[in-house]
């Protein structure tokens, strides 16, 4: 039965159509620095079925909204209606593959259209230039309650209310420094803090950073304790998230965090110490309150396995049972592995909800009585990676069907094609999420085939041009949103 031609009431119909409305964003940490949505495939089809989805779809198709560029200005002033009555984010950013922003002009034109979105609640003001009307125009909209920039403007932000506003991200070295601290007196909030190994100490248990909800440390320098840590936690009670980045394998040998040293105790028992490397480590509070450092947990890890992945697998889950993000990269494995034995570990994960698998093809076997979905070739010459793609898309959804606590999977592999005398022509690439949905999956992401990089420099290498890109941003623009 079609859905348009169903009996069912619109409460349901809206319910069905919003679990579908957006392409999945990647599963992130708790400091969301994105407020973009873009419409999905199945979204865009809807709107066009029947005048009575198309009721259903417009809100969605209108809610969430991008600006790079004037011409996603012009887009925009052009169906102003429709986005005046359903418009409740805004994004304003560059071009990320032109570096195209908005002229003066665009955003003159902007700054006369925005009172006009009476329902506008957030806002994402990236990295444009020359902003001084049109960060004034945000911070006086009666009904925006949010303002999430990336950096500090260009302009001064001294005259103004800052309560509205929130800093994505700052290194401390710039959050302690005067215009910064006169900024959070005007009422300015900090989502993320960055620490450089070296610039951690016992100064930062003294510090107010208003808003916090995130430090991230990069661990490839110098030795810190984290006595630090649970006095600013308990001043800070918004803050629930600790990443530990960069991690050096060298630095770990002598200079283990305490959150580690049951896995690094126990693997030097079992002498396989050398055969895992930690890349990250993200820890969470549960609770925003309290001071003991016991409060954090390892909530997502980053490891390149190079072998014993059934030891090494065991002994994380038992040391880190609230683990609920595991990235797990094989590029250096040096034996292979059955399908089963990676599902048979990870099952006794119970708390986790995503996996990141990356260069696991070429270890891979896929076991007998796993089914293979079709193997689709783009092209004669598409064998290794339409077979590559069959054999991965069989690992995620076997991964999802025995463990059950999965929300999803991600696949990043690569390899070369070959030709018949053995060189390779082509690099073909797979980037999926694999998503559970009851006892489907539902399969979203990209796949294909590139040239290898070239050597030395060839001046008849032909890029994308500027009308190329731009055509490929529309699918993400204002007007990407309502096809």
């Amino acid at each position: 039965m079609h859905l348009y031609s169903t009996p069912l009431p619109n409460e349901i119909l809206r319910s069905i159509t919003e679990y579908i409305a957006y392409i999945p964003e990647l599963p992130d940490s708790c400091c969301s620095y994105s407020l973009s949505k873009h419409a999905s495939p199945e979204l865009l089809a809807l709107s066009v079925v029947s005048s009575r989805l198309r009721q259903i779809c417009l809100p969605l198709l209108f809610t969430h909204i991008e600006v790079r560029h004037d011409e996603d200005v012009n887009k925009l002033e052009k169906r102003l209606a429709l986005y005046a009555k359903y418009t409740k984010t805004l994004s304003i950013d560059y071009n990320k593959e032109t570096y195209y922003t908005l002229t003066e002009v665009g955003q003159q034109v902007l700054c006369q259209i925005l009172p006009q979105l009476e329902r506008l609640v957030d806002v994402g003001l990236g990295r444009c230039q020359n902003r001084t009307h049109l960060l004034e125009s945000i911070l006086t909209h009666p009904s925006v309650t949010s303002v999430l920039i990336h950096d500090l403007p260009d302009v001064s932000m001294c005259n103004h209310n800052l309560s509205k506003v929130i800093l994505t991200r700052a290194y401390s070295s710039s959050a302690l420094s005067p215009i910064y601290q006169t900024y959070f007196d005007q009422g300015m909030k900090l989502m993320c803090l960055g620490l450089k190994s070296d610039s951690v100490d016992n100064r930062l248990e003294s510090q107010l950073f208003p808003g916090l909800k995130a430090i991230e440390i990069d661990m490839y320098s110098a030795p810190f304790s984290f006595s630090w840590l649970s006095p600013l936690a308990s001043t800070h009670p918004g803050l629930v998230e600790l990443r530990l980045l960069k991690i050096d394998h060298r630095y770990l040998a002598h200079n283990v965090p305490p959150f580690l040293l049951p896995l690094f105790e126990e693997s030097q028992r079992q002498d396989f110490e050398d055969d895992l490397e930690i890349t990250r480590l993200t820890l969470r509070r549960a609770q925003p309150i309290g001071q003991s450092s016991r409060e954090w947990h390892v909530f997502e890890l980053d490891l390149h396995i190079h072998d014993r992945m059934c030891q090494i697998l065991s002994l994380v889950g038992s040391c880190f049972p609230s683990l609920e993000v595991l990235a797990l990269d094989f590029e250096n494995y040096v034996d292979g592995m059955f399908a089963s034995y990676l599902s048979s570990e990870l099952v006794d994960f119970l708390s986790l909800r995503v996996v990141y698998l990356k260069d696991i093809y070429h270890p891979l076997r896929i076991d007998e009585g796993i089914e293979m979905p079709p193997i689709v070739q783009l092209d004669p010459l598409d064998e290794m990676r339409a077979f590559a793609e069959s054999t991965l898309l069989a690992l995620a959804a076997h991964l999802v069907k025995e463990v059950r606590t999965l929300d999803s999977v991600h696949i990043d592999d690569s390899g070369d094609e070959y030709d018949e005398d053995g060189n390779a022509f082509d690099i073909w690439y797979i980037r999926k999420w694999i998503h559970a949905l009851n006892s489907n999956c539902d399969v979203s992401g990209i796949s294909g085939r590139e040239p290898p990089p070239r050597i030395l420099p060839d001046s008849n290498d032909e890029t994308s041009t500027d009308d190329e890109s731009g055509s490929n941003n529309d699918n993400s623009s204002s007007d990407g949103n309502n096809s």
